[in-house]
């Protein structure tokens, strides 16, 4: 593509696909799919998933540690519970414990907040 040479687009088939090392996210109509992994079946063996509600369709699919589902009412999209836990680390806080509200007051000492802002 123009703008990442990680996402491509095929005028004629109108398919995109977005490529990150040996993973391929494609979207296109059934047929258009088909065609492309016939094509690349004839250069190499790859592995594919189709995400949808038909019978020969998986609802949910793992795309780079991240569930994506598919739903009545759209995708959802489950991030990457490694993530949470290494910015939970970053912060220090990967042993508290959550609140019951949101938005519950800050209980702790205005230097804290600081040294947490700075550190």
């Amino acid at each position: 593509g123009k703008a990442s040479p990680c996402l491509f687009f095929h005028p004629e088939s109108q398919i995109r696909a977005v490529v990150h090392g040996d993973d391929f996210t494609v979207l296109g109509r059934k047929h258009q799919l088909e065609w492309l992994v016939n094509a690349m079946n004839e250069e190499c063996d790859v592995k594919f998933k189709e995400l949808g509600p038909g019978k020969d369709e998986s609802e949910e699919v793992r795309i780079l540690n991240r569930l994506i589902r598919w739903t009545s009412k759209g995708l959802e999209n489950e991030a990457d519970q490694g993530h949470g836990e290494v910015i939970a680390q970053a912060m220090g806080v990967e042993e508290g414990s959550a609140v019951v509200t949101p938005g519950e007051k800050w209980k702790g000492k205005e230097d804290d907040i600081e040294e947490m802002s700075a550190g």
